[in-house]
């Protein structure tokens, strides 16, 4: 296989998790409101920008330390705390854990499926 096609997992960290990223996905969305004018023509009097969804999909190695990790993650959750999340040169900020998923299939490491949402743009890592 050549290089093209070959790429390794990026180490992302996720509020102090190290994520072996292997897929990553951005969803970004814009509200709009509509009102009907006199015509009947649907007219767009507001919009707003949703925050951003980035879901980062890979292997946490599967060490002592994977179980308290995990859990360190699941109870930020619940927090009003963020994060900030730099990933192959964006750097993404005021990141909330909104989903994620763990499975563990007796190898030597988990897969990890993490949601964040960002309210902010994405900017350039220094």
């Amino acid at each position: 296989m050549n290089e093209f096609c070959n790429r390794e997992a990026i180490p992302v960290v996720i509020n102090g998790l190290t994520l072996y990223c292997e897929k990553f996905k951005a969803i970004s969305s814009v509200e709009l409101h509509e009102q009907p004018t006199v015509d009947g023509v649907a007219q767009i009097t507001n919009r707003f920008r949703k925050t951003m969804k980035f879901t980062f999909t890979g292997r946490i190695y599967n060490n002592t330390d994977a179980p308290f990790s995990l859990l360190t993650v699941f109870n930020s959750m619940g927090s009003f705390s963020d994060f900030e999340i730099s990933y192959r040169g964006m750097k993404i900020e005021k990141c909330v854990i909104t989903n994620f998923t763990i499975e563990d299939k007796n190898e030597d490491f988990v897969y990890v499926s993490v949601i964040v949402s960002s309210p902010h743009y994405v900017s350039q890592d220094e």
